[in-house]
């Protein structure tokens, strides 16, 4: 299930959730329903592994200011409340369920054991390719 938050709702759930937390930015545009149907779907995929939650569109301003986020659609991996990983632009179920994946117990995915996540790279950020 995915849960539509406020600001000070999202920060409780960082606070005291200990699964891993993926969260969708969307802004209200034509690629909201079906990002909004992705998220859905990741949440199903990953259900009672991970806590699945959209930022308020409303509040998307706040949002965006308060992580960085530079544009929409954004998706943010967190892990014991701090931000692990991210995805910038249109995702595919494929794409939000290996970041949700890579935080769950290596013995559900024996594939994973002996390698590191990728971490977002701040550098190409900085660059312009991912704004």
């Amino acid at each position: 299930m995915v849960t539509v938050v406020t600001p000070e709702q999202f920060a409780s759930i960082l606070d005291t959730e200990d699964r891993p937390v993926l969260a969708g930015c969307l802004q209200r545009d034509s690629a909201f329903m079906e990002q909004c149907m992705v998220l859905q779907a990741a949440s199903t995929a990953v259900e009672g592994k991970a806590r699945v939650c959209l930022m308020d569109p409303d509040w998307l301003n706040e949002f965006c200011r308060k992580f960085s986020i530079s544009g929409t659609p954004s998706y943010l991996l967190f892990n014991g409340g701090t931000e692990y990983e991210r995805f910038l632009g249109r995702a595919e179920l494929h794409n939000l369920t290996a970041m949700a994946r890579r935080l769950l117990p290596a013995a559900r995915h024996p594939e994973a054991q002996g390698r590191q996540a990728p971490r977002f790279d701040m550098e190409l950020s900085r660059a312009g390719y991912w704004s």
